[in-house]
């Protein structure tokens, strides 16, 4: 194989985005009807037979890496590699937004179709038109969804064959880099996804008002690490290095639940402590429970609700009254199911807030490290 297979890999990649694009917006059965109407797709010979499937663009997409791989080998530059990934990811990125227009631009024209004197006013005519305008709505969860298929897909290359070929051609040398591929949010807008951090990640803040937005606990994190003697200063640039080693967590603080049976695991608990006390000193550990806390509510109430608001309501009063007033307005859904989360973010108990304390540790350094990438 050589790169002239490219071309090859740009139609099948195309063709699957697009598949997944209309299966993640609900419309599949709209494009169905196209073809079976005889109605000429607008770019026909990419999307009038289904010659692909998930597998064969994984294929394809293995086995591009793999050449670029041993091209990087050849040349004993491994960044040649890391520039091909970066192209290859851009490509998709792209994609999903040119292949979401291919969609839309054929259900407006399904939509025309239903809406000729013959077929309008039917109520197959009505539920075309919600279709269509559902599928707008709902841009972003359509793109997420299909951008978190194309993760899985790349995720799962490189379990197969490609991290065992990296190693092999270069070692362990350069695994810090290609880490950064491997997080859900490089499918992202801007490396930013609440549903996705909150799923997968941690739920840092956004607004500027909010306490755990991300530079704030970035600086959190390095004044805990300032305080162990680790770093000089906050502004060290070794923070965001140490921050992104997982050993690191479990090391500190041996997962929440260090033992007083040794000196080490005494250290432990005292680290953690510290860890602990820090952030109820500078008042974030109230944000920190609720950022677990709202991931349940999640499927029930966003949307109409953004992530950051309802997880905000889990911690004040005056948001909750907000969004209460908001899920009023909606009418079919309840405030109910907040109380529970409510009354564990204003009395957890001091075990527990131990084992929250170290489990934000570990996972927001995933995602301070992933935010740092990107700013």
């Amino acid at each position: 194989m050589t790169f002239i297979s490219a071309p090859k890999f740009s139609e099948i990649a195309s063709q699957h985005i697009f598949r997944l694009v209309a299966k993640h917006g609900n419309v599949e059965e709209l494009l169905a009807e196209e073809r079976m109407s005889g109605q000429m797709p607008i770019r026909p010979q990419r999307h009038a037979t289904r010659t692909s499937d998930a597998a064969e663009f994984k294929r394809l997409l293995t086995e591009l890496h793999v050449v670029s791989l041993n091209r990087a080998k050849a040349e004993n530059n491994v960044s040649l590699d890391v520039l091909f990934r970066l192209a290859v990811l851009k490509f998709q990125r792209t994609e999903l937004l040119n292949q979401y227009a291919q969609v839309l631009e054929r259900c407006r024209a399904r939509v025309k179709f239903y809406e000729a004197p013959r077929q309008s006013g039917t109520n197959r005519t009505l539920e075309i038109r919600e279709r269509l305008a559902g599928f707008q709505i709902n841009k972003k969860t359509v793109l997420r969804r299909a951008g978190q298929d194309l993760f899985v897909l790349l995720r799962e290359a490189e379990k197969e064959t490609l991290g065992r070929t990296r190693r092999s051609l270069f070692g362990d040398t350069v695994a810090a880099t290609y880490e950064l591929f491997l997080n859900r949010l490089v499918f992202s807008e801007d490396g930013q996804d609440n549903l996705l951090n909150a799923e997968h990640y941690v739920m840092l803040g956004t607004y500027d008002r909010d306490r755990d937005r991300f530079q704030a606990m970035r600086d959190i994190a390095a004044q805990y690490l300032k305080s162990l003697g680790v770093v000089p200063e906050v502004d060290d640039p070794r923070v965001d290095g140490i921050l992104n080693v997982p050993e690191n967590a479990h090391e500190i603080m041996a997962g929440g639940a260090p033992d007083d049976i040794n000196p080490k695991s005494k250290a432990q608990k005292a680290l953690l402590n510290a860890w602990t006390e820090l952030l109820e000193r500078e008042n974030v550990f109230g944000n920190v429970i609720a950022s677990y806390e709202a991931v349940p509510l999640l499927a029930q109430y966003s949307p109409p609700i953004n992530p950051q608001q309802l997880k905000n309501a889990l911690i004040s009063r005056e948001e909750r009254k907000r969004v209460e007033t908001l899920l009023e307005e909606h009418g079919k859904l309840s405030p109910r199911a907040c109380m529970p989360p409510v009354r564990k973010v204003e009395g957890c108990k001091p075990a527990e807030r131990a084992k929250i304390a170290s489990r934000f540790f570990a996972i927001s350094r995933v995602t301070i490290a992933i935010c740092a990438a990107w700013k």
